[in-house]
């Protein structure tokens, strides 16, 4: 999947984005090249950060994603 794209009225996002759940969760293996965190917090369990073709981080998505944002890495309860 090269990018996330919903658009359309409301009846449209809602089957459109039935669909593409449906596709992810169907799926063994999804690739998502995305800037949008929140789509690729909620979809993705691994992240590769890549920079100019070279792997910046590799890891889970929550933490990749913080370190991206320049937050500090979470700690283990």
């Amino acid at each position: 999947m090269d990018e996330w794209f919903l658009a359309g009225d409301h009846a449209f996002m809602e089957k459109a984005q039935a669909r593409l759940e449906a596709m992810v969760y169907d799926a063994e293996i999804l690739v998502l090249s995305s800037h949008q965190l929140d789509i690729i917090e909620k979809w993705c369990t691994r992240v590769l950060w890549l920079h100019e073709g070279r792997v910046v981080a590799d890891g889970p998505a929550e933490e990749i994603v913080a370190l991206y944002q320049g937050k500090p890495a979470a700690t283990p309860a």
